[in-house]
Formats: structure tokens, sequence, C-alpha cells
């Protein structure tokens, strides 16, 4: 992966995300939404090697008829579980398209193996077990990384689950790693290597046992993945109140859909997400992929927005519609704030508010020495769905022209007060002698909408 096609939407090149503390972040802010009382909500605990931002919405049904299929496959029954939240994943192991592997490291009695994998030119999925040793409660995943035959790192993205399972209960657990924005895709033996940290649920990470440089050979079949990708050219403009699109092509891998598209730079507003994208065939037949997505940021008018893959299934004639997108005045992308008087200079609109500026100290978990923070306390009124959380800013703060990163930002819906919904933002800057004076934050996401309809057709040349 090139250096200036960034993983979306931030600006360095590898990430790992883990999966079920996103999840649990999730799940707090909701169940919290419908308070009377506004109530700060700490949240989004997502560790970043490199700051870069990806996103998973993984709400595609479960289908039964998958589940049953599978179970009929040898070796494959496990798989059901893992996969019932993607639907092309699902068709890729319906299909066949599956390479056993079943390589395995032990170290102090725990057992990683490697059992299957999916590649395509875009992405590899490793489906793994987790064997304990029936001393530790917790194991963690960390420090996943890809070698080449050389021992070198490949570049890539990483996305896993790590965490909440209670291996004095279970034996072992099974699960995927994702490995997307591979640097070299033409590698044949490749290694994974991975440390564990093995404890229990009282422990914080730097109280851990460490288990270092798991490593476990694999040697993929690119004769058996090579009818890997279907390219459609679109090529098409499409207009929604007066902001202008370029859809330039599609490339549909087994694992997921890569749509390229690029903004007119004369565009008055910056769409920052489309919210209801859909493919489909012509007679709707097509299933209808609106999530699971996860986008490439490859200049700041153009991307490449990531779906779920139908391609075992797809169709000489694709339609590509939708009708709501996110959009905000390129004016008002940046938030001013006197970070001395505590208060904003320049926002979107009257809806954001500072609410506080604060200092904290507390433990860094991984590494167990105390960290002081400067905490941004923010307020989103007036949003008209409890069930949607915007994620408003990017992570980096400007003064006076020198950049500071925030590691850490939470969110969370703290009230319903006559019907109105509030949401509350937090956002942690190490604290800097620097931090003093006006401090500029770009919008990340916002809710200002364009809702007009558009489609355009894609035929298979």
């Amino acid at each position: 992966m090139h250096e200036e096609e960034n993983e979306f939407r931030r600006e360095n090149d590898s990430i790992y995300y883990e999966e079920s503390k996103l999840e649990e972040t999730i799940k707090k802010g909701w169940n919290k939404s419908l308070k009377n009382q506004r109530k700060r909500i700490l949240s989004k605990s997502i560790i970043i090697i490199l700051p870069v931002f990806i996103i998973f919405i993984m709400s595609i049904n479960f289908s039964p008829a998958f589940a049953d299929f599978v179970r009929t496959i040898p070796g494959f029954e496990y798989i059901v579980n893992i996969v019932q939240f993607d639907k092309g994943l699902q068709l890729a192991v319906e299909n066949n398209y599956v390479q056993h592997i079943d390589q395995s490291a032990t170290k102090e009695d725990i057992t990683f193996t490697v059992k299957d994998i999916i590649v395509d030119n875009d992405r590899m999925i490793i489906f793994y077990r987790l064997e304990g040793n029936g001393r530790d409660k917790r194991i963690l995943l960390k420090n996943v990384s890809i070698l080449d035959e050389d021992g070198e790192v490949i570049k890539a993205g990483y996305s896993y689950g790590s965490g909440n399972d209670n291996f004095l209960e279970k034996k072992y657990i099974e699960g995927r790693i994702d490995v997307f924005n591979i640097e070299n895709k033409e590698s044949e033996k490749v290694v994974l290597k991975l440390n564990l940290l093995t404890g229990d649920e009282r422990k914080q990470e730097f109280e851990m046992k460490k288990v270092k440089d798991l490593t476990i050979p694999i040697e993929i079949d690119r004769e058996y993945f090579k009818r890997a990708e279907k390219k459609y050219e679109i090529n098409q403009w499409v207009e929604v109140e007066g902001q202008r699109i370029h859809f330039m092509d599609m490339t549909i891998y087994p694992t997921r859909i890569a749509l390229h598209v690029k903004y007119d730079p004369s565009n008055k507003k910056k769409i920052l997400e489309f919210r209801d994208l859909v493919i489909e065939d012509e007679k709707g037949e097509f299933p209808k992929i609106t999530n699971g997505s996860v986008g490439r940021k490859i200049s700041d008018d153009e991307e490449i927005i990531y779906m779920q893959s139908d391609f075992f299934n797809a169709p000489e004639k694709i339609k590509i519609s939708g009708s709501k997108l996110m959009a905000l005045d390129k004016d008002k992308m940046t938030v001013e704030i006197d970070l001395d008087q505590k208060k904003i200079i320049k926002a979107p609109d009257s809806r954001l508010k500072l609410l506080d500026i604060t200092t904290k100290e507390e433990q860094n978990n991984r590494t167990g020495e105390n960290e002081k923070f400067r905490i941004l306390f923010f307020e989103l009124e007036g949003l008209v769905d409890q069930n949607y959380h915007y994620n408003i800013f990017k992570s980096d703060m400007i003064i006076n022209g020198k950049k500071y990163e925030s590691n850490r930002s939470g969110s969370g819906i703290s009230s319903l007060e006559n019907g109105v919904i509030y949401e509350e933002y937090e956002q942690y800057f190490k604290e800097d002698e620097g931090l003093k004076g006006i401090g500029q934050i770009e919008i990340y996401q916002y809710p200002s909408f364009i809702e007009t309809p558009f489609e355009i057709y894609v035929t298979d040349k």
C-alpha cells in the first residue's frame, strides 16, 4: 500500500483494531441512550498502531440456510458463526473458496492454529483456533503481523477480536484475523507472527504475562485463488444539490467490493459519507449491500469505498443507488477552540458546544505508567436518531501550525430531553505546554445531509 493511499479517513498505513472492545463500546452507548439526566459515557477504547480510521458496521442478517449448508462441508462447521455478519465471506465458503492450512505453534502450553484462509487480490482472511493452557483465564492476541520469505514485515492493516473469553470455561476459541491493504500481494510463502498476553480479568495489560513470537508458516496457493476479481468500468457523473460525484470504476473481489469515487474539487460541500448506498441488479435480486463497509482515502477528493461482496453471484448489469449523503459546507469543516477561555470560536452551527476542558492523570493499561491528559468535552444537540453515533472529529488538533494527536476519544447518547437527543464527546490529548491558545480540529462526521435520490447502471464488459 502506498503512503498516499491511506486507510479511510486518516493519514497513515497500518492499524489493528480490537473488535470485541469496539462492540462493547457501542453497546454501552446504546444502552444508556434513553436516560433523562445527562451522563458522560466513556467509550471507544480503540488501540491504534499507526493513526488510521477504519469503520466496521456489521448488521447483515444471519442466514440459517447458510449455516445448514456449511455444516455439510467437512471441516467448515466452525466458520458459521465467524462469518455470519459478512455476506461476501459466506458466499466464498459456500463456493469452497477456502484453502485448508492446519499449521500450529505452541508456547507456554498455549496453541495457536491457522486452520483455513481466504485470499484474493485485496484481502486475506485467516481463520484460527486458540487453545488455552488450563491455567490462565484471559488470553489476548497482540502485535499481529505477516512476514515475507525474508522475514520482513509486509505492510498491511489488521483487524481481529481479542479479550473477553474465559479460557477456564472454554478449552479453545475460534476466530478470524482480517489482513487488508496488503503491500506485497505476490508472496506465496508467508509467516503469521503474533504475541499473547495471559492472566485473569483483574489484571491490567502491563501486569499480564507476555508470550512472545508465535510464528505459523502459511503457504498460499495463488493458483487456487487466481480467479479473484471482476472489474466494472463506470465513468459516470452524478449531481446532487449541485455537488458532482464521479463514479470511476468498481472491482468485485470474493471478500469485498471496491468502489472508486472522486468528488469534483469545485464542490461547495465536502461529502463525508454515503448513508444508504445500495448495490443491486436491475431486478432487485442482487443482495442489497448497504453496510459492512471500510474505506481508503486516496486524496482529499478521492477514495475507495469498500462494501460486502457478492462476487459469486455478480450479474452483468448492476445498479448503484442512494438517496442520502452526509455533507457539510467546506468553509465549516474546521472547529476553532479557545483553549484558555474554554469556548468555541467557530463551529458548523450552534448545535455543537464545548462543555468543559479538564486535566486528568491515569494509568496506562499497557505500560503501567501514569499519564496526564487534557480532555475536551463537547455536546451535540438536536439529533434525530438515537441509535446512530457520530464520530465528530478527526484525531488531530492544530495549534500554531503544530499537530497534537488525540490518542483516545469517547462518545455516547447522554440524554433524551423533551424529545431532543443530546450526544456527548470526549477528546483526550496528552498534556503538553503547547496546548494553549487557539486550537483547530477538523470535522469527520456531522449531522448535515443532502437528501436527493440518484442511480446509475453498470455493465460488465
